[in-house]
């Protein structure tokens, strides 16, 4: 199967036991990701995932769910490199391909690439409002802080101090506001070393549904 880079929709019906993954739309992106980037499944995905960068935008996809909101492991589809230390990092979300009013895609930054690794997630979900993720230790539950109104805010940023880190979001790139519901300054503190793999991730929250999204400014 060749494709143009692209949106595309897909239909697949599995004959046997009677499974159908109804149609669904995809991003295609023929370029490979810049100098020093890589990308993984995390956990358990049904389809392996697809990274990709063209003109300045990142493509992500894939069939992870990480399935609810508390949880010991991810399932991520994950485009990454390293970064030691202390940083700023922005996105801006451009497309997403609905699944899951939960269904995620953001910034991620990770201690290891395994599904129980310390992380801070950043995210712009479909339905609700962009979310900072995190894991404080190895193997816990992991938590967020939420903001309640999800409004046109598609620009995120997440910051690192030693082990703070904080989300926030905007409708423009200009105008900043901090995450948060039930911390009041929307910051975790996780643990992690100075070396870290940061990027972007996705699930779909629905197994089986293949979740896109595109971002830029990074």
């Amino acid at each position: 199967l060749k494709l143009q880079a692209g949106t595309h929709k897909l239909r697949v019906i599995c004959q046997n036991g009677a499974v159908t993954v109804d149609w669904f739309r995809f991003t295609y992106s023929s370029s490979t990701l810049p100098q020093g980037w890589k990308n993984t499944d995390i956990g358990n995905a049904l389809v392996p995932g697809f990274s990709g960068y063209r003109d300045g935008v990142f493509y992500i996809g894939g069939t992870a769910a990480s399935k609810g909101l508390y949880l010991t492991r991810d399932d991520v589809h994950f485009a990454y490199t390293r970064f030691s230390g202390d940083f700023e990092v922005v996105g801006r979300m451009l497309t997403h391909a609905y699944t899951h009013n939960w269904a995620r895609a953001g910034i991620m930054v990770r201690q290891s690439l395994k599904p129980d690794s310390p992380y801070a997630f950043l995210t712009v979900t479909a339905k609700n409002s962009p979310i900072l993720f995190f894991r404080k230790n190895k193997g816990e539950k992991n938590d967020f802080h939420n903001w309640q109104n999800r409004g046109n805010n598609n620009w995120i940023k997440i910051t690192r101090k030693g082990n703070r880190f904080v989300g926030y979001k905007s409708p423009d790139g200009k105008t900043w506001t901090t995450l948060g519901l039930w911390a009041s300054d929307g910051n975790a503190e996780v643990k992690m070393s100075k070396d870290v793999y940061i990027g972007f991730a996705i699930l779909s929250n629905t197994p089986g549904r293949f979740a896109t999204a595109s971002f830029d400014k990074f």
